[in-house]
């Protein structure tokens, strides 16, 4: 496609999104006892999260987000459009996977990266290009648990820390959570 046309695409979906004022609710994809936790906190920082580590980006068809071999830098959810993500596409048998909003039965994901939030360093492992003009919402790993960890519920433990080392149920102290 030339680039001609990949611009005028881009430019027609960006005023559509732009038109429907799209509203992209990421902490509705959270799990109960995490929103529970969440509650928690003030608004302040429900605010500072959606500002300080939640960005919108579009890609125009065809555009590349990241390649293989880059370090991994956001988690991504797929707020519209379709991507492509291609895991050794050098290899003898890569594995091409469709990732989109989650509408369509024959995906299996609308996240892509999601190691980034869970460890110190990633490094991505496939291509993933855009095949519709996308909408992304990219969670940064950093900000988001720096300001997750400012959190403290009334229970006034911190359940993370006490699940990673081994006294997730509170058996050492004799309590039962």
């Amino acid at each position: 496609m030339e680039l001609a046309s990949r611009i005028q695409r881009f430019v027609e979906h960006a005023f559509v999104q732009q038109q429907k004022k799209m509203s992209i609710h990421v902490l509705q994809l959270l799990s109960d006892g995490l929103m529970e936790e969440l509650q928690c906190a003030r608004v302040i920082t429900v605010q500072r999260l959606a500002k300080e580590s939640v960005h919108r980006a579009q890609l125009a068809r065809g555009d590349t987000q990241f390649l293989p071999n880059q370090e991994g830098s956001f988690m991504y959810f797929i707020a519209g459009g379709r991507m492509q993500y291609i895991r050794d596409a050098d290899g003898p048998d890569p594995r091409v996977e469709v990732v989109d909003t989650g509408e369509e039965l024959r995906i299996s994901e609308d996240w892509i990266a999601e190691p980034v939030m869970w460890t110190p360093f990633w490094i991505h492992v496939g291509q993933l290009t855009a095949i519709s003009e996308c909408d992304l919402v990219a969670v940064a790993p950093k900000a988001f648990g720096e300001i997750v960890a400012l959190i403290r519920c009334g229970h006034g433990g911190d359940g993370a820390s006490l699940f990673v080392h081994g006294d997730q149920w509170g058996w050492s102290s004799g309590r039962m959570n």
